[in-house]
């Protein structure tokens, strides 16, 4: 035990090194979780079993997660539902992937590196497995999520979403994919991340709280006015540094600066959605 243990406790270091800023919505809490769910690799499978003596696939999920006082329940048809639901592209250790094969349902744990861990009954032990190997990713249904995004990486999410648009054409009226306005883009971008933002400019200078320039963080809403038309009419997202992305006639999806005079003049207010 102690061996793995001083293994979980070096790739949990490794992890800290690797792992890009962007991914780290979870840090401090999937990594452990991950290193932890690691260490069990190669453990006897037990059905029913929930100890370092032997594990059954929810009861591997279980022990790992109650050692972080994270609520866990014991059945796989639970853990199936648990959380809120991530894709495969965000991924992130900690979050729990799950698996059919046949009749069969289980839960396993993502650690980090495209690698899972769960307990197999077919093999009999905890399993380390790649999901970059075939037959394991044909395996995945679904992945969920249970420790709780803190708002700075939930406001990266939104601005990775955001970026993935950049060079796509202005269309009036449009709300995307292939074209955007300003307000159907900042509609598109947070309804990817699950935020329900009315569809037009003026609408969306109502949501959420309104905060002062001294106080703007990244992924709030910045609300403009006298740009194509009197009053409120445009509307972009805020990246930090004083640079925002949004959609406009010239350029499409693209980034601006408040350092310009033309935007920081006509900077009306701004608005906060995230938590």
């Amino acid at each position: 035990m102690y061996k793995k243990t001083l293994v979980a406790l070096v790739l949990l270091s490794l992890f800290a090194v690797m792992v890009p800023v962007s991914s780290f919505a979870q840090t401090s809490v999937g990594l452990q979780v991950a290193a932890l769910a690691r260490a069990q690799s190669g453990r006897p499978f037990e059905l029913g079993g929930e100890t370092t003596r032997g594990f059954d696939a929810s009861g591997l999920l279980s022990f790992v997660f109650g050692r972080f006082d994270i609520p866990v329940p014991r059945t796989v048809s639970e853990q199936f539902v648990l959380g809120e639901r991530v894709g495969r592209s965000d991924l992130l250790p900690g979050d729990i992937v799950l698996f059919t094969h046949g009749q069969a349902r289980w839960t396993g744990l993502y650690v980090g590196g495209d690698e899972v861990v769960w307990a197999s009954r077919s093999l009999g032990r905890v399993r380390l497995a790649s999901l970059n190997d075939a037959a394991v990713r044909a395996m995945v249904v679904g992945a969920r999520r249970v420790i709780p995004v803190p708002q700075v990486d939930q406001a990266r999410a939104v601005i990775l979403t955001a970026e993935q648009s950049l060079g796509v054409p202005y269309l009036f009226g449009a709300e995307g994919p292939e074209a955007f306005d300003c307000s159907g883009f900042t509609q598109w971008v947070f309804a990817a991340r699950g935020i329900t933002l009315p569809r037009t400019s003026r609408a969306q200078a109502l949501v959420g709280r309104a905060v002062s320039r001294e106080a703007m963080k990244m992924g709030d809403i910045l609300v403009f006015v006298n740009t194509y038309r009197e009053g409120i009419s445009h509307v972009g997202i805020y990246i930090g540094e004083g640079r925002f992305i949004h959609a406009v006639p010239r350029s499409g999806v693209s980034y601006a600066s408040l350092n310009q005079d033309y935007w920081n003049t006509r900077l009306h207010s701004i608005r906060r959605v995230l938590p």
